[in-house]
């Protein structure tokens, strides 16, 4: 039989008026409910399920690469933003793009051992570190191109070498990098998570049906 599946109704619904304990605890446990609807995409289609992915496979998109456990403000902002994380005073906010198909590495997150020691992960390791792995997709020809986007944001020319070598040790292409000094929102992205061998399309705006996984379950009750 078919089943679907849709991601808002796994998030437990906002209640209004709460004070900042309360928030915070709503907040954790909508992203809870978000950490677990992804590792259940990855159980089912392990065990007994097929995505349904309508987006043609010879589309090529930008991807903004993140984890899953940011995934619930994502949709709770209901855009993805520039961030200002690690600029200079003079630099703009700047939303960050991949036309890497698989993976951008610079994404993968990092920890510090024990013994104060700081090592980069792996692709699976931040997705069993972040609940998950989530990429958001945009046409290539509405974001500027590395060298233009870090132009625009006023990046130093001396930054912008240094994120290069830093992006080249990590495994990246620099040339691949895209962004743009704007927000863009949800409902505009494809989006796709990774259940651990390929990624699942749970979003096409070029669908009349957004925030739908459509699955052919086997033994279903």
């Amino acid at each position: 039989m078919s089943s679907i599946f849709r991601l808002k109704d796994c998030l437990p619904k906002q209640r209004p008026n709460l004070n900042i304990d309360e928030e915070c605890a709503e907040l954790r446990e909508r992203r809870q409910a978000v950490v677990k609807c992804i590792e259940s995409v990855a159980m089912r289609n392990g065990a007994s399920s097929q995505f349904l992915n309508r987006r043609a496979p010879s589309t090529q998109l930008a991807w903004h690469y993140t984890i899953g456990q940011h995934l619930i403000n994502i949709l709770k902002t209901g855009a993805l933003l520039p961030t200002d994380v690690l600029i200079q005073s003079n630099e703009l906010p700047a939303l960050w793009f991949s036309l890497n198909q698989a993976w951008e590495p610079t994404a993968s997150k990092a920890m510090i051992t024990s013994d104060g020691i700081f090592v980069g992960l792996t692709k699976e390791e931040t997705r069993q570190v972040g609940g998950g792995l989530v990429r958001f997709g945009y046409p290539p020809e509405l974001l500027l191109p590395w060298s233009q986007l870090s132009r625009q944001a006023n990046i130093s020319r001396k930054k912008v070498k240094g994120l290069e070598i830093a992006g080249y040790r990590q495994g990246a292409i620099p040339a691949q990098w895209m962004g743009c000094l704007d927000a863009i929102p949800v409902d505009n992205l494809i989006i796709e998570i990774w259940d651990g061998q390929r990624w699942n399309c749970i979003q096409d705006p070029s669908e009349g049906d957004s925030w739908v996984w459509q699955t052919n379950v086997r033994n279903a009750a």
